[in-house]
Order: structure tokens, then C-alpha cells, then sequence
């Protein structure tokens, strides 16, 4: 697996590209805490046409991210872009599988859509 994280107009933009393990995508998670611990930024993930992630991995995946987290968040945002509307449907259950986590995690097919979302103003969480 191949990544990227790159900070860029106050979000940290995080590139998947080749085939990506359970192992190697948390070891992204555990570099982009590193890069901006605390999360007081908003993350767009884009993901390359060739990265499949089996959804069995899902759950793992989403706990171990969870460990992360030892208060909540500073910025709550995480955007996902996805490829094309089959990766955006993986995606989408992902989103479903890390719905415990304290982040609003949303799958967009564009990388505009996902960044005027991610800057637009934040609505308080529902208690």
C-alpha cells in the first residue's frame, strides 16, 4: 500500500493508493494522529480506483481507530472520496460499521463536494 498525508488549507488530506491491509491502514490512522494529534482538523481521505478494503475488515478497522480517541476530537470531520459509486457503496458501509466512533463521517463521489462540506460550519452534536 501506498499513502500520502499532506496538510492543505487547514485539512489534512490523506491519499490510499495500491492494495491496503487492515495492519496498513492503521498504521496511516496512527501517522495521521502523530501529524495532527487531537484531531483539530478536518481529514479527507481519497482513495485510489485499485484499493479494495474486504468489508470483514471493517469492524477491525473501525475499533482500532476508536483507540485513538482517548477525549473527543477537537474537529469531528472525516470525508471520504471515493472512486466510483461501487467504492462509494464499500465506503458507505464502512461509515455504517464506524458509527460508535465520536466522528461524522461522510462518503462523497467528489473531491469539491467533499471539501465545501468538510469547510462548511459545523452544526453542534445532537445530545
Amino acid at each position: 500500500m501506498g499513502h500520502e498525508i499532506e496538510k492543505r488549507d487547514g485539512i489534512f488530506e490523506v491519499r490510499l493508493f495500491g492494495e491496503v491491509s487492515k495492519f496498513e491502514l492503521l498504521l496511516t490512522v496512527a501517522e495521521l494522529t502523530i501529524k495532527d494529534p487531537g484531531k483539530r482538523h478536518p481529514d479527507l481521505w481519497i482513495i485510489g480506483p485499485e484499493v479494495q478494503i474486504p468489508y470483514a475488515r471493517f469492524k477491525g478497522i473501525a475499533e482500532g481507530i476508536g483507540f485513538a480517541f482517548t477525549k473527543p476530537p477537537a474537529s469531528r470531520r472525516t470525508a471520504i472520496v471515493a472512486a466510483d459509486e461501487f467504492q462509494q457503496a464499500q465506503c458507505e458501509l464502512y461509515q455504517t460499521e464506524a458509527s460508535a466512533l465520536p466522528l461524522d463521517i461522510r462518503v462523497f463521489l467528489s473531491h469539491e463536494d467533499a471539501v465545501a462540506w468538510i469547510k462548511s460550519p459545523e452544526c453542534p452534536a445532537a445530545t
